[in-house]
């Protein structure tokens, strides 16, 4: 019953996405699959299209090949094409009943059968945003089948143009034309006969008054419709186009006010922000007669606010037929920011009111802002505002307004309402398309293009200043542009335009900073010394000697800034070129100030890889400890699948705090964090890896002449050397291990090291050495009765027994060591001795126990996140399998630790490898 709660978790999170609307795609747990094009798209696309159905062998042969096509034995092939499909989405999305095949992913996991459930029910209620969010182009592009083309395909397209069609009707029913003419005309262009998208365009340019337009279109519509069909337009057309001559015999109305155009001059070519320009189309239909919609597009310095607003703006130009106001309030330098009257006056007067109108008081002002407003449809764009208080005098009653700030304006959202939009770095495909459309054509290697982009931080301020640099020098200087932005010291220098305006990336930041209270700009500059790519709340708070609500706190007004972003609940990060402009403002700092924050962060990141590797049931051996305390409170964890997901997110930082230390001449902090690390450089890091960190944590000990702590480093690194394989190094370094212990009095650790050389004799096939060397090491560990120590050392006399064919022995032994860890809460060694008593239980033909001990020991395995080791229990269970006569499970069993070994890139050695994997798998 156990075996079968795992196999149900594990379908569960096992998520399968397919998307046939357009160009062909699968996700499997959100990650796309390289599927091969052929054969395998048409099979998965015609199941996917009928989802949660069964679908007989004949139907899908004639998806996958064309009757000319057809193979020999065409349900073998299709057999074949199924096996092949399963190793890509996984076994258990692929149901086989009596001559059918099922997907069993849910209809809401296939884009085509969506748009289809939506369009079921005509007077449905929908989204039709979202709906229409789902198509990217017209369906099975990629996938070779004609009759899915021909028969579903023609099915999506006709759901999609009525879906289409009825936004479109939505639009117009409340009252909002904006841009709809342009959809029109391009779907009227891919579906010149269907009139009913016709009847919308000609009443689209009747609503916005360009009636030629109009009647151009009937004659365009009616004359293709005579020319291929032979026929009259229909009635509805017939009729629009009556009430079109009609109007044309009536005066025209003449607005008797000022239209203001203050728009700025469109970028030559605006790329990409496709979300944000819909973000904003739907904020504009929200538009509503009592109240104004006021829209803050956020984001960093030179991230291209504006050139957003005013692109978006001019492509709207028709929704605000009465004009467009745009003012610079000048939020972030040079300069003060516009006052309140200021602004109101330069608005005032864009509306066309002579001086002598406008009140004196900034209240009077504001009021008659509003009146003028009240019957307009005018677009408002305040752009680079300071702050909310700036922005609320400027509101109309009603209307649109689009604000840009490098703030997020939390208060307007809060009290009046505003849709926040934030704007971020551009993707790197829009980043390459940006630096691409400025080079010469004999400049753009797409490998030089790409790093470029990534120097640039994306910043579309930062790309356009090295476009212009660029595209100005002879082909060789490329490559010097790119050696000079990859240097760290002066980066920004190369972003520096040489005027005062803002056009220069350090003036634009030094702008923002120049905004934050002080005790932010102390974070900030402090921040530039922080060794990770990203940083947690505690780990500032560490950093800057605050506490933690004062650090979240700062980050957060850090994040309000666009001076940082969360990626993560309580995790922080600064953009590259952000991170370069902290690292100058901390030389601001005096040089007592940044070691002692170094100091407090390094001793953070210690302690707390120490209480990590605790929970992790790592023991430890008590070393020598610095007179001076770091003064820092280091984190704790509930348990140890929260101890490993820290180190999941620090590793990296945890990496250069290592390495930073050995330039910085911090012993003590080198071999305490690699000793801190080992179980989780055992489970998630190739051993490569662990033997450069242990390299340096030994060298450490020494040099701080710290026995003990060179005997710790020295036994982990021999463990290193026994995952490669590379059983006579590990012997050695074991050995030097047990000698150190033995100087150092330590009985534990001559205990460890010497089972550890007992568990490479037996890896090396000499188990009665190793049956020797375990003995000794078990007495030694009695003296003590530490339980780690015993646990561990029973656990390799059990292996040992285990090759020497004493089964009864080796259950023995396993199962003392599984109760010392049970009993201990620790999960690593449980699972470890779990799996290796399911072995024994094997080798004595109790295959119902076996598989309840790898099922556990897997569960544990999967709850820790340890791949490595999960796929291992899962080569031994279907081992079990296999001798029960359980072939699809023991398959299943086995394909599924090849994808953990894959999914993690998980190295080969003598333990586990792709190759006997494959083995078992053809043995079936």
């Amino acid at each position: 019953m156990a075996l079968m709660d795992w196999r149900e978790v594990r379908a569960l999170s096992f998520s399968l996405e397919v998307r046939l609307l357009g160009p062909f795609e699968v996700l499997v747990d959100g990650q796309q699959v390289a599927m091969p094009a052929g054969r395998l798209r048409a099979l998965l696309a015609a199941l996917a299209m009928r989802a949660t159905e069964a679908v007989p062998t004949d139907g899908l042969i004639a998806a996958v090949w064309d009757d000319h096509e057809l193979p020999s034995d065409a349900r073998r092939s299709l057999q074949i094409a199924i096996v092949r499909l399963r190793a890509l989405i996984g076994a258990e999305r692929i149901e086989t009943q009596s001559g059918t095949y099922m997907l069993t992913c849910p209809a809401d996991c296939v884009d085509g059968l969506r748009l289809l459930g939506a369009t079921a029910d005509a007077a449905a209620e929908l989204d039709l945003l979202d709906v229409l969010s789902l198509w990217r182009g017209e369906p099975f592009q990629g996938v070779p089948s004609p009759l899915l083309k021909a028969t579903a395909g023609i099915r999506l397209t006709e759901a999609y143009l009525t879906v289409f069609e009825r936004r479109i009707d939505r639009d117009l029913a409340e009252g909002r034309y904006g841009g709809l003419v342009t959809e029109l005309r391009d779907l009227t262009g891919k579906y010149p006969l269907r009139e009913s998208l016709w009847e919308r365009l000609i009443d689209v340019l009747d609503r916005s008054g360009r009636h030629a337009e109009a009647l151009e279109c009937y004659e365009e519509v009616r004359t293709r419709v005579a020319d291929e069909l032979g026929v009259d337009p229909s009635p509805a057309l017939r009729a629009l186009h009556t009430g079109l001559l009609r109007a044309e015999t009536e005066p025209p109305q003449v607005r008797a006010r000022t239209m203001p155009r203050q728009l700025p001059g469109d970028v030559r070519q605006f790329i990409g922000r496709a979300e944000q320009l819909t973000a904003l189309t739907s904020a504009l239909a929200d538009h509503r007669e009592t109240a104004a919609v006021v829209t803050n597009v956020h984001g960093a310095g030179g991230v291209g606010k504006t050139s957003l607003v005013v692109h978006w703006a001019r492509q709207m130009s028709e929704s605000f037929p009465d004009g467009q106001l745009f003012i610079n309030l000048h939020g972030y330098g040079p300069g003060e920011p516009l006052s309140e009257g200021e602004a109101l006056d330069l608005l005032l007067h864009g509306l066309g009111l002579p001086a002598a109108q406008i009140p004196p008081s900034a209240d009077g002002r504001s009021a008659l802002l509003r009146t003028t407003l009240a019957d307009r449809r005018v677009l408002l764009v305040l752009d680079n505002a300071r702050n909310a208080d700036q922005i609320r005098p400027l509101l109309p009653g009603t209307g649109m307004v689009v604000v840009t700030s490098r703030s997020q304006l939390r208060s307007l959202t809060a009290r009046e309402g505003a849709i926040r939009i934030a704007l971020d770095r551009l993707t790197r495909a829009e980043s390459r398309a940006m630096l691409s459309s400025s080079l010469p054509e004999s400049t753009r290697s797409g490998s030089e293009v790409d790093e470029l982009a990534q120097l640039c931080d994306h910043l579309p301020l930062a790309l356009a200043i090295v476009a212009e640099r660029a595209a100005r020098l002879p082909r060789p200087s490329i490559d010097d542009l790119i050696e000079e932005l990859r240097g760290e010291q002066r980066r920004l220098d190369s972003f520096d335009t040489g005027d005062d305006q803002l056009t220069s990336v350090r003036t634009v930041l030094t702008t923002s900073y120049a905004a934050l209270p002080p005790q932010a700009a102390r974070l900030f500059r402090l921040l530039g010394l922080h060794p990770g790519l990203s940083v947690s709340v505690p780990a500032a708070a560490a950093l800057t000697g605050t506490s933690v609500s004062a650090a979240a706190r700062l980050l957060d007004r850090l994040e309000d800034a666009h001076l940082a972003h969360q990626t993560a609940r309580r995790r922080y990060e600064l953009h590259d070129l952000v991170g370069s402009f902290a690292a100058e403002c901390a030389l601001a700092e005096s040089a007592e100030e940044r070691d002692c924050a170094s100091v407090r962060i390094m001793g953070w990141y210690m302690h707390s890889a120490e209480a990590a590797s605790v929970k992790l049931g790592q023991r430890h051996t008590p070393t020598r400890r610095d007179e001076s305390p770091f003064g820092v409170e280091a984190l704790t964890f509930d348990d140890s699948r929260q101890a490993m997901e820290w180190l999941d997110s620090e590793y990296r930082t945890l990496l250069t705090i290592v390495r930073g230390a050995v330039a910085g001449g911090r012993n003590q902090v080198v071999f305490t964090v690699v000793r801190s690390l080992f179980r989780y450089l055992l489970t998630r890091r190739p051993p490569a890896e662990a033997l450069e960190l242990q390299l340096l944590a030994v060298d450490a000990a020494r040099a701080d002449g710290d026995a003990l702590a060179e005997a710790v480093a020295t036994n982990q690194r021999g463990s290193s050397y026994g995952r490669l394989g590379e059983y006579e190094r590990a012997t050695d370094w074991f050995e030097q291990a047990l000698d150190l212990f033995r100087a150092a009095g330590d009985v534990d650790g001559q205990a460890t090291a010497l089972g550890n050389i007992g568990m490479i004799h037996e890896l090396d096939g000499r188990p009665e050495l190793a049956l020797a060397a375990q003995e000794q090491a078990l007495a030694l560990a009695g003296q003590t009765g530490e339980p780690a120590a015993v646990s561990s050392i029973l656990n390799n006399l059990a292996t040992t027994q285990l090759q020497m064919t004493r089964f009864e022995a080796a259950a023995q032994s396993a199962a003392k060591a599984m109760e010392i860890n049970r009993r201990q809460g620790d999960l690593t060694a449980e699972a470890i001795s779990t799996d290796t008593l399911g072995l024994a239980k094997l080798a004595l033909d109790h295959h119902d126990a076996a598989i309840r001990c790898f099922t556990r020991a897997i569960t544990i395995h999967h709850r820790m996140g340890s791949g490595w080791s999960e796929a291992f229990t899962l080569r031994n269970l279907g081992r079990a399998e296999c001798a029960m006569g359980r072939l699809d499970a023991a398959r299943r069993s086995w394909e599924c630790a090849l994808q953990l070994l894959d999914r993690d890139e998980a190295p080969d050695n003598p333990q586990l490898s792709r190759s006997e994997l494959r083995c078992l798998l053809g043995g079936l």
